[in-house]
């Protein structure tokens, strides 16, 4: 459900992109946009990350102890905390916006720079909100109730898309950035309404700084902080760097990373969301069997779902990004450029996401040193390529430095988590690693054979119906994928089936002999 949300939200972040890229194209208006998007977005994004991090493993405990009736003083205190910093951070924004625009893009136009202050200060009231919702989000998480949280994506690109539709041709990119402000509220109306029990019964302003259940995550979260600020400083970083390149370099960027990380975001986040409270209850229930054991379905997940859409992404880059983009104010030289960082972007994918799942596990054992310390190794290892690579390679070394850094980084991880576990890691993925590797070269070989074929028959006139009639032959290889892994007997697979038979009341079972 979760990872349904998610592709919905994700769908329509693409529709949204679509209708800024056919509106603004890649010009110098989407990156005084995508500037003032950042600091109130991406800050917030962080701190939602830090407090279910730091509060989950400590509310299982609590729940472990069976504590209920006292937990909430000191959760309280941490969430009452956490509201005052996000009201505070919002005001800088508002008060303070061309100061950081010079920070994060420093190489930006006047007359960009100048637009890229007032919509940060347009977007800086929505920054308040964003820290509500990661309130709320984390409680959502800890009770195990993910949906309404996983609303976000969905409910905001909504907003922009009908501000985009409805109002940016009377009001420009500021009716852009307005309808942005106007998803986070709505987002925060949902999920006060959703734990409207919680709010009533539960959740009070506290000042119990002396609280376990208070302290204890503000252990874990300094650390967190720190290894935060790593994360905010390589997007800044990566924005400093493309400032100084051509006018719409941000833009190229920012399209790019959309349609690179959208597997990510459909379904490695549902896997974290999902997998991170059984990784911290079997660590606060001293199961470390079964802790190995779900960190390995966790990494088996990850590679069955990425692989297949690095391979899609990487194969057939350029017409995707022609079909999605290639319309009004975005060209047929766009789209080339664009498509070139999708490809340096996606090298580095199936890396980000172990490496981020790997980090779970780090926080879930309350360790939070560890991703911490690797976490700024990354960042100053990005820093060292992309000054190396941007010069003779423009945006597109920006992007690999990214994929290199980001595969450094789920090697060195991989290894610490397989010495702190105990587990032998490599060895348990590479039966299922090599099955799903067959499949996905057997689903991009039908397809790109069934595409060619739809193109032959059918002749498409037009850039849109080309394309999109040759990656029709994306669902003939999506079946051929599923098909070869049913002959491999990959048990990902089997699992899916025998869920879908359950479910529908289907008789699947001889699929797999049984």
């Amino acid at each position: 459900m979760v990872s349904g949300l998610n592709l919905v939200g994700k769908m329509l972040g693409m529709v949204k992109t679509l209708v800024i890229a056919w509106v603004f194209g890649a010009t110098g208006v989407v990156d005084a946009f995508m500037v003032a998007y950042l600091l109130p977005t991406v800050l917030p994004a962080v701190f939602k990350g830090m407090i279910t991090a730091a509060f989950v493993p400590q509310f299982m405990r609590s729940l472990s102890d069976n504590r209920q009736s006292v937990q909430w003083r000191g959760a309280n205190t941490l969430f009452t905390v956490s509201s005052l910093l996000a009201l505070a951070f919002a005001i800088l924004l508002i008060l303070f916006p061309g100061a950081l625009v010079t920070v994060v893009a420093p190489g930006l136009p006047e007359e960009t720079d100048s637009l890229a202050t007032e919509l940060t200060r347009l977007m800086g009231a929505g920054a308040f909100f964003l820290g509500i919702n990661a309130i709320l989000t984390a409680i959502a998480y800890a009770r195990q109730r993910f949906i309404y949280a996983s609303l976000e994506s969905v409910v905001i690109n909504s907003f922009v898309i009908i501000g985009c539709l409805i109002f940016v041709p009377r009001y420009g990119v500021v009716a852009l950035a307005s309808s942005v402000v106007a998803g986070f509220v709505a987002q925060t109306i949902i999920l006060c309404v959703t734990t409207r029990d919680l709010i009533r019964h539960t959740l009070r302003p506290a000042f119990d700084w002396s609280h376990e259940d208070f302290q204890g995550p503000l252990r874990h979260m300094f650390p967190l902080v720190v290894g935060s600020l790593g994360a905010i400083t390589l997007g800044i970083v990566d924005q400093i760097f493309t400032s100084y390149l051509d006018a719409g370099s941000i833009a190229v960027l920012g399209y790019a990373t959309m349609l690179s990380l959208a597997p990510m975001e459909v379904f490695g986040q549902a896997i974290r969301t999902t997998f991170y409270p059984m990784l911290s209850k079997s660590h606060a229930d001293g199961d470390r069997e079964g802790f190995r054991l779900t960190h390995i379905n966790g990494l088996r997940l990850y590679i069955l779902v990425i692989v297949p859409c690095m391979a899609i992404l990487i194969w057939f880059a350029e017409p995707v990004v022609a079909l999605l983009f290639e319309r009004g104010s975005f060209t047929s030289e766009t789209t080339q450029r664009t498509a070139s960082v999708v490809i340096a972007l996606v090298i580095g994918l199936l890396s980000r996401a172990l490496a981020w799942f790997n980090f779970g596990v780090f926080h879930a054992l309350v360790r939070p040193w560890i991703p911490v310390t690797l976490g700024l190794f990354e960042v100053m290892l990005n820093i060292v390529l992309t000054w190396a690579l941007v010069g003779p390679l423009g945006v597109f070394g920006v992007a690999l430095a990214t994929s290199i850094s980001l595969t450094i980084t789920a090697i060195i991880t991989t290894i610490i988590v397989g010495r702190l576990l105990e587990s032998r890691i490599v060895p348990a993925l590479i039966e299922p690693g090599t099955k799903i590797a067959i499949m996905t070269l057997v689903g991009i070989f039908i397809a790109q054979l069934t595409g060619n074929f739809f193109v032959a028959v059918l002749g498409p006139q037009g850039v849109f119906w080309m394309n999109a009639v040759l990656l029709a032959g994306l669902v003939p290889g999506a079946l051929a994928f599923i098909a070869t892994g049913i002959l491999l007997r990959l048990a990902e697979i089997k699992g899916a089936l025998i869920l879908l038979e359950q479910k529908c009341n289907l008789r699947l079972g001889w699929l797999f002999g049984g």
